[in-house]
């Protein structure tokens, strides 16, 4: 490889969060759990082991506005500086969020069913169609939301049914989410570059790059690597590495 390395994008899910804070400050961001802080501890420590940056080489994390990624950015960035890696400040990038529109309740509604009161309108729910895996509601998201048959969906309240229609679809947070992987990819001719994102951007991604993967791809605080070398796209992802040319096929797989 050489004295130079290419871009190299660290993908990082959040670490077990509270979920007691929206939008905080940086310095405010305190969301995790203490096994959530110290699970993003060890993988902060896998990845130090690692990256064995270059002398003036760039180092950049990039956070979600949340306060469980603010947080798990925050823990990361001590890491880092601890073992003499330093990076810039943590810049928070909206279009890492979390699935934009989730409502809490009208998931709990499509996850358990049952006879609903929505603003003074009742209605009956079943969750046989809208939940047949019975998936637990902190697991129930944009996919399952995607898959109710659309037959059914037309029988709701429309009030009801354009909440949920204000749900981001699956294909929108994957899409919003690679164009800052894109972004790094075209405007950088090296560095490394932290991401710090959601369950659901993380697992659309790998989805697109591992096809054959399926269910809770990323435990929280876990990362995996998106590496560009010339024009060869590296992904690892646990012990699966897929090779892709670039732009050419890596593009191709989020069109």
């Amino acid at each position: 490889m050489g004295s130079k390395k290419g871009a190299r994008i660290y993908v990082f899910r959040h670490g077990e969060s509270d979920y007691r804070q929206t939008f905080p400050s940086i310095e405010d961001a305190n969301d995790l759990k203490k096994e959530g802080i110290k699970i993003v501890r060890q993988n902060a420590k896998e990845l130090l082991a690692l990256l064995k940056p270059i002398k003036g080489e760039v180092m950049q994390i990039y956070s979600s506005p949340h306060g469980r990624t603010l947080h798990t950015s925050k823990i990361i960035l001590e890491e880092l500086n601890n073992g003499k890696v330093l990076s810039k400040e943590i810049v928070v990038e909206e279009a890492l969020a979390d699935q934009r529109g989730y409502d809490y309740y009208l998931v709990s509604t499509l996850v358990n069913g049952g006879n609903i009161n929505y603003k003074g309108i009742k209605f009956y729910v079943d969750k046989n169609i809208t939940n047949p895996h019975r998936i637990k509601e902190k697991n129930y998201g944009a996919r399952e939301i995607d898959n109710i048959p659309e037959s059914f969906l037309k029988t709701l309240p429309k009030n009801y049914l354009n909440e949920i229609r204000k749900i981001e679809k699956p294909f929108k947070i994957r899409k919003r989410t690679f164009k800052v992987i894109e972004t790094i990819l075209k405007k950088s001719r090296g560095g490394i570059f932290i991401l710090v994102t959601h369950n659901a951007n993380t697992n659309f991604l790998i989805e697109k790059l591992f096809p054959e993967a399926s269910g809770a791809l990323l435990k929280p605080g876990e990362f995996f690597s998106i590496n560009k070398n010339g024009g060869i796209v590296d992904i690892i992802f646990k012990n699966k590495t897929r090779s892709v040319t670039y732009p050419g096929e890596f593009r191709k797989m989020f069109l």
